[in-house]
């Protein structure tokens, strides 16, 4: 039996069609998702974000592209490149959602149960994080971003892809912001009152790990040129 073109290109799309399903992805403030206080809190100016954006996803260009806008400090086509794919939470009901706590400021966790990790196999994940209500909404460089080390690959084991990906504010780059200390507030949870944890603070300005790392890199090449 012989298969005409137009029929072949048809069975080709259902396959491919067919062959995407949904995962689980989990980012937030927290190392663990079944318990446990948030590792990572978010501030701004030092201060414990009550409100606010956090949003995971993708940028529409290449991680190069993305360093170039940061050290340019060209944050209109940055912003404008992000789209939080995987989801979006603020900063206070995300640890809600994991403790049962009350108020806990600065700490959250998004959750995509129905995600299809085969549309952005091998990209780069960032999350982006804001005092204002949206990406859009933010003034200039007020934000943090923060790129993670884990990408959406496929597994040689099986199943041929993972099912569920855990993504959290340690296993990473933090390209725009500042790592400093902050407070958690505990009460109610049982134990201390409160815990110290590292914070990212959200400043107008590149981060200056990234700015060290840009500097030992051109220093290299004069070297070797």
């Amino acid at each position: 039996m012989k298969i005409k073109y137009t029929q072949l290109v048809s069975l080709l799309s259902f396959c491919a069609a067919g062959s995407s399903f949904a995962a689980i992805v989990n980012v937030g403030s927290l190392t663990t998702y079944n318990g446990g206080i948030a590792d990572i809190v978010v501030t701004l100016d030092g201060v414990n974000i009550a409100n606010g954006f956090a949003g995971t996803g993708f940028f529409s260009v290449a991680d190069s592209a993305v360093l170039t806008y940061i050290l340019n400090n060209d944050w209109t086509n940055l912003k404008s490149a992000f789209t939080a794919t995987i989801g979006t939470d603020n900063f206070n009901s995300g640890l809600d959602f994991a403790l049962g706590l009350g108020n806990t400021p600065g700490a959250f966790a998004i959750n995509n149960s129905n995600f299809d990790p085969t549309l952005y196999l091998g990209q780069s994940i960032y999350t982006f994080m804001s005092g204002a209500a949206s990406v859009a909404a933010t003034d200039g460089g007020a934000f943090a971003l923060f790129k993670h080390t884990q990408t959406l690959t496929a597994d040689p084991t099986s199943p041929p892809i993972p099912n569920s990906y855990d993504l959290d504010l340690k296993n990473g780059d933090l390209l725009v912001g500042e790592y400093g200390i902050s407070t958690v507030d505990l009460t109610g949870a049982g134990g201390p009152a409160s815990a110290t944890v590292t914070s990212i603070n959200i400043v107008p300005e590149t981060s200056s790990t990234l700015l060290g790392a840009m500097g030992a890199l051109l220093l290299l090449r004069r070297r070797r040129n």
